[in-house]
């Protein structure tokens, strides 16, 4: 296996950000935020996971962040003599809810706001990829977990997340 430790501290001053209502602000005091994150990827025959976890700490004021967020990706991969590879798996992406910024279209910025949550559920995909020498073809269904959480749910505030959707792609490298 493979694993990365992230660790990290930012400063803001003078931070200018967008209240309520649109208007141009600046913070007088400082924002400080430190991070923590790891990466941590293992093979054991055909299953294969990759996990990325981050927290973070200090932020105050204006500066709106969730606290910890998760990307995870369980997968089998299996490959064949014949140059085919089938891959299929299950994506999970998570945060902590938190009052995320909203998004005011008429001055086209995102606002400090103090009424809704996002986050706090989790986001779940579904794909199988196919790889047969240079052509790649996948089907990804998008947001399985809709439903599943409690009704709704929002991306950012008052933009609700995308509904379930199935995708599909075709590419193929011509040169190699």
């Amino acid at each position: 296996g493979r694993f990365k430790l992230h660790l990290g501290r930012k400063w803001l001053s003078g931070w200018v950000y967008f209240d309520s209502i649109g208007l141009p602000q600046q913070y007088t005091g400082d924002l400080g935020v430190s991070q923590i994150a790891y990466e941590w990827s293992l093979r054991k025959g055909i299953f294969r996971y990759d996990l990325k976890h981050g927290w973070q700490f200090g932020q105050s004021g204006p500066l709106r962040l969730p606290q910890w967020m998760a990307h995870d990706v369980f997968s089998v991969e299996k490959k064949f003599k014949n140059g085919l590879c089938l891959s299929t798996g299950l994506e999970l992406r998570m945060q902590s809810r938190y009052r995320g910024l909203g998004y005011r279209p008429e001055v086209g910025q995102f606002v400090v706001q103090d009424s809704l949550h996002a986050g706090g559920y989790p986001l779940v995909d579904g794909f199988i990829a196919l790889k047969v020498n240079q052509a790649r073809i996948y089907l990804r269904m998008d947001n399985l977990s809709r439903g599943w959480t409690a009704p709704g749910g929002f991306q950012i505030p008052l933009y609700p997340l995308y509904d379930r959707a199935l995708r599909f792609g075709i590419s193929w490298d011509f040169y190699r």
